[in-house]
């Protein structure tokens, strides 16, 4: 993510790290933050942007890998049993949400609440209709506490949709270990980027859930 605080200005990169931002003059002398969930977020004053172009003008930032801290796990000689964390709940007829270009870094996900100690073996979700090839999503986790969201992913998730006139059930099978201890969690789904100027389409569920714009 990169943008500035509590100024409705941000964006999100891509799966490559390559972004695009508008900045206006108003806001010239403020700090830019950017923020990854593998890396240590950066602070970079917008008057110091042009120490960091690359001799194509190119801005480049380079940020510094963030240390995991892993809480101590048992092992015990005992077979888990699989079970659904969160169901979809009941689906309101004829609605439907949408992702569109001018919504990037706009996430919806359901908020739940996990009382013994879960490891995630997949994330399913469902898209009604994708008229482009390409559009990119990414799956956020994060825990919620006081209201403050945390990011407990380690690498984030990208997920390209394929294009289709029907509906698309998605398993995703997570490459990191995935670990909920007892507390209250957001599973969101986040809109990265679009070739095109179309729209992705989704279901919309009776559901404990929340959406905000996540730059």
């Amino acid at each position: 993510t990169i943008g500035i605080t509590d100024s409705g200005i941000g964006v999100i990169s891509d799966e490559g790290g390559r972004f695009c931002i508008t900045i206006p003059d108003s806001l010239a002398y403020e700090t830019l933050t950017v923020s990854h969930v593998s890396y240590q977020p950066t602070y970079i004053p917008l008057t110091d942007m042009d120490s960091f172009r690359d001799d194509d003008g190119n801005v480049v930032f380079r940020l510094e890998p963030r240390e995991h801290m892993i809480a101590d796990v048992n092992v015990y000689a005992k077979k888990g049993k699989l079970k659904k964390l969160s169901g979809r709940g009941t689906r309101i007829p004829v609605a439907v949400g949408m992702f569109e270009n001018e919504k990037q870094g706009r996430e919806t996900g359901t908020l739940i609440d996990v009382e013994k100690t879960f490891l995630i073996n997949s994330i399913e979700f469902t898209v009604l209709s994708n008229s482009t090839e390409g559009i990119v999503m990414r799956v956020n986790i994060y825990s919620v506490e006081d209201e403050k969201l945390t990011n407990i992913l380690y690498y984030p998730i990208y997920v390209t949709l394929d294009r289709s006139g029907d509906k698309v059930d998605y398993l995703i099978e997570p490459e990191e270990a995935i670990v909920l201890g007892n507390g209250s969690y957001y599973v969101s789904l986040q809109f990265v980027s679009t070739p095109g100027g179309n729209t992705a389409a989704f279901p919309i569920y009776k559901k404990k859930s929340y959406a905000r714009n996540g730059v």
